[in-house]
Order: C-alpha cells, then structure tokens, then sequence
C-alpha cells in the first residue's frame, strides 16, 4: 500500500500565549527551518488566554492528523497540576513529539524606580509592602509562579498583576506600571 506523503498542506503551530513572548519567539524560529524540510507553510496562531488552556484545548479538538501542533511551555504541566477541570486531558488528547529547548528566567525591575543592584531592589520592596506590583504572564504561569518563589525568597509583599502572556507582562515593567516581572530570557533580550 502505498502512503500519503506528509504533510500535505500547510501546519498550524498553535502558540497558547501572546505573540513577541518566549515560546512564541522559539515557535516562528523553529517553524522557518520546518516549513523550508517539509515544502510547507508553517502557519503560526496566537491563541491566548487562560493561562494557555484556550488555544491548548483548541488543539486537543483538532483532527488528529499532524496538521495541526501545539508548541507550549511549563504551563502544560502546571495547568495539568493546578486545574482540576481543563477542557481536554492533557495525557489522553496529545501526543508528545519532541522537547524544543529549555529558558533561564531573570528577574526585570523597571528603571522608573533607580535601583541598580538585587539587593537594592529587595530593600526597596521590602520598605514597600504592597505598594509593588509585579507582572506575570497570566494566573499560574511560569512567569506568576517563579515571581511568587522570588517572592517568598526575598521576603517581600507585593501585588501581583496578570497579562495574557509574558511579553505584555514585560512591557508593562518596561512602561512603569509594574515594578517587576521574572521571566524567561528570550522574551527580555528585545
């Protein structure tokens, strides 16, 4: 019997967060270099919202045929762990393919407040309970939860902020309106 040649029209790469973040930014690299192997079109849509859970599940309800993937990050997991009612079953609805790549987080002050050093930061905060805001990617995000472990390892009261993913979390820092985010490298380096 002979096979049908894959893929035979163009991938959707459904990214759960906003465009210009980290896994976005990995997303539109690696789907170049799979649309010039593959002679397809690699079709990148931002799906956000949630956490990742919307364009996740927009992904578990698509025809099960290679024409549609999902590149995610930690919250994958974390959504799993943390939400007991996710509109797909993060075991049974997906097919794991392969491990892109990792990130390092760093923690992003804004210059609006002059510190220059961690720890002159952590004294600020510190002398700042609940007058500080930081900014995350969403509720139960890698960036809210790496933020919230700063958090508790500094000793600090701050106020958390969500976005609909990392780089609106970024600009937010950037602009002032938040003090800080924790976030991965890539969406910081721009």
């Amino acid at each position: 019997e002979a096979q049908l040649k894959f893929p035979t029209r163009p991938i959707r790469i459904v990214v759960p967060f906003s465009p210009g973040g980290g896994t976005d930014t990995v997303a539109r690299i690696i789907s170049q270099k799979m649309g010039e192997s593959w002679g397809q079109a690699m079709v990148i849509e931002n799906r956000t919202g949630a956490g990742g859970t919307i364009g996740t599940a927009l992904v578990a309800k698509a025809t099960p045929d290679g024409h549609t993937l999902l590149v995610s990050s930690s919250a994958f997991a974390i959504n799993a762990a943390m939400d007991r009612d996710l509109p797909y079953d993060p075991l049974k609805d997906f097919s794991g393919v392969t491990r892109i790549g990792y990130s390092k987080s760093m923690l992003v002050v804004t210059p609006t407040i002059g510190v220059r050093t961690l720890k002159d930061f952590m004294e600020y905060a510190r002398a700042r309970p609940g007058k500080i805001f930081f900014s995350s990617g969403g509720a139960g995000s890698s960036t809210h939860l790496n933020a919230e472990r700063f958090r508790l390892a500094a000793g600090i009261k701050p106020v958390h902020v969500a976005f609909k993913g990392s780089a609106d979390a970024t600009l937010e820092v950037v602009a002032g309106r938040c003090h800080y985010v924790v976030t991965g490298l890539i969406s910081t380096l721009s």
